[in-house]
């Protein structure tokens, strides 16, 4: 997360944190489905292209890295783990939020293209639209329900257990047995993604309500309190809950070493250059960034520690209009009522000319390194 001081109002911004790339790597990145064909027109190798116009879509996926095939410039594409992933937001835009089904997405598009010149965009989208609307309306039994796909979800620990004997009905040294030589790895993904761990499930709400939030811990936590169960020991939940928790303070406090260390290189007078996080501001812009002549230059004016960010006096645009500086379709408000963090009530979007200064996250500006 990261923090933004804006008109006297804190607001944080939901990003991962990212490690920055050098100003060139970028620019390959497709901003939609367009500019994704037409990347791959250039750059799919002549075997790969002539497998797609022959395969099924429903099969096209296993023609790509990690799904299968060797060829990894789409997943690299759909991974928010690389600079400003703009195919990522557009499918997020169109409401699409899964990254395997932007890559079949892009795949479906890439062939049509192959095949005919061109492709369909609404039709190639709308499935994946519908689905990810039945999708979120699941979403909103899922947290109560008893059972998911068919496969009844434990409501405790305790629950669990019983559960898991009737799934294992060996006797309690089989059990044993099978944990202690590593069933409990392949056993625990089994776990995560038939009871929700991962996606959400009135289990999965019993560990957050202690505390725990990420899918692996708990699994570890019901195979080896099932284990301890088993041989009639206390189970010692909270000792298990504290290291776990213990575990992501750690890693947090490492992560925010990290944060802390990348902003000490942004240096006041420091010229910086805009990752056009917030869109385009005109469709002249958008057409000339993706031509590479598009580049937003500013200077560090002050630093703000506290809160990672940094103003910036914005010296050099490609469009007379200058940039968007703020959107907050992807921020949270506090809201001091109801001592939460809340999405805004309006789309507030906010520009700025050469010439003007305005607060940023360091990680929306990128050093030329």
């Amino acid at each position: 997360m990261h923090y933004v001081m804006k008109n006297g109002l804190l607001i944080i911004i939901l990003s991962v944190l990212l490690p920055l790339a050098n100003y060139g790597q970028k620019k390959t990145a497709p901003k939609n489905l367009k500019t994704a064909v037409k990347l791959l027109s250039k750059d799919c190798p002549n075997d790969l292209q002539e497998k797609i116009k022959v395969t099924n879509n429903d099969s096209l996926i296993f023609l790509i890295r990690p799904w299968g095939g060797d060829y990894n410039k789409i997943s690299n594409w759909t991974n928010d783990s690389v600079p400003s992933p703009k195919i990522v937001k557009y499918f997020n835009n169109k409401g699409i939020n899964i990254p395997k089904e932007q890559e079949i997405a892009i795949l479906i598009a890439f062939k049509s293209y192959l095949l005919n010149g061109k492709f369909d965009e609404k039709a190639i989208l709308l499935p994946f639209q519908i689905k990810e609307k039945k999708r979120k309306a699941e979403e909103l039994i899922k947290y109560t329900a008893d059972t998911l796909n068919s496969v009844y979800i434990p409501k405790n620990l305790e629950d669990s257990f019983l559960e898991l004997n009737k799934i294992w009905k060996d006797s309690t040294s089989i059990k044993l047995e099978k944990l202690k030589k590593g069933m409990h790895f392949g056993f625990g993904m089994w776990l995560r993604n038939n009871w929700g761990l991962w996606g959400g499930s009135r289990f999965s709400n019993y560990f957050n309500d202690l505390g725990i939030y990420h899918a692996d811990d708990m699994s570890g936590i019901i195979l080896t309190s099932y284990a301890r169960y088993l041989r009639k020991e206390d189970i010692k939940l909270e000792e298990q809950v504290e290291f776990s928790k213990n575990y992501w303070k750690e890693a947090k406090e490492k992560n925010e070493a990290l944060e802390k260390e990348k902003f000490e290189k942004y240096k006041i007078g420091e010229i910086v250059f805009f990752k056009y996080p917030n869109g385009y501001i005109s469709n002249e812009q958008e057409i000339k960034y993706d031509e590479d002549i598009c580049i937003a230059k500013g200077q560090i004016i002050e630093k703000n520690e506290k809160y990672y960010s940094v103003k910036i006096q914005l010296l050099e645009s490609c469009d007379k209009k200058g940039i968007i500086a703020y959107d907050n379709i992807n921020s949270l408000v506090y809201n001091k009522n109801t001592e939460e963090y809340e999405k805004p009530k309006k789309r507030k979007i906010e520009k700025m000319k050469i010439g003007q200064v305005f607060w940023f996250n360091y990680s929306n500006w990128e050093i030329n390194e």
